[in-house]
């Protein structure tokens, strides 16, 4: 956030404004996501927003450090859209998975590989940023997380059980 302050002269409070689209659109997107895996499974949520997430990603690689804002707001809009549609349905397609004295089990560990998987991309960030700079680095993020995206969603059409 202090990068795109800095890029684009705003205050702490405007940058903090910015991503307001992004809170909210994952709010939004995750009551939607119940009801989608209410009427059609957890599949089709996990996939379809897998797809929409790697969307907004792809947009990001077209921008540079002092693209304007309305250029990245569908990019804030989408990334934070798809996960807010896939991460419900997954944690459903989890719980429903294991027998009901398993279920703390499972969701300690769907959510510690959520965080490893956090940890690792931040990470990996941080040596395509030193190796690229910021914005080259987000860019080769930003490939990697479509190519990731594409093949979660892939993978959630071709094994995840419909109930």
């Amino acid at each position: 956030m202090d990068a795109l302050a800095d890029a684009h002269g705003w205050t702490p409070v405007q940058a903090g404004l910015a991503f307001l689209p992004l809170t909210a659109t994952f709010i939004v997107s995750n009551l939607i996501s119940g009801r989608m895996v209410a009427r059609f499974g957890s599949r089709a949520p996990m996939a379809l927003g897998a797809a929409i997430a790697a969307v907004g990603y792809l947009l990001l690689v077209g921008l540079g450090a002092t693209s304007p804002f309305v250029a990245m707001l569908p990019a804030f809009l989408l990334i934070p859209g798809g996960m807010g549609l896939g991460v419900p349905a997954m944690t459903t397609a989890i719980l429903a998975s294991v027998e009901r004295d398993w279920s703390g089990t499972a969701s300690a560990v769907l959510n510690a590989a959520r965080q490893a998987g956090g940890a690792i991309g931040v990470a990996a960030f941080g040596v395509l940023s030193g190796v690229f700079g910021p914005v080259g680095g987000l860019h080769a993020a930003a490939a990697v997380s479509v190519g990731l995206l594409l093949l979660g969603s892939a993978l959630a059409l071709a094994w995840v059980r419909q109930a």
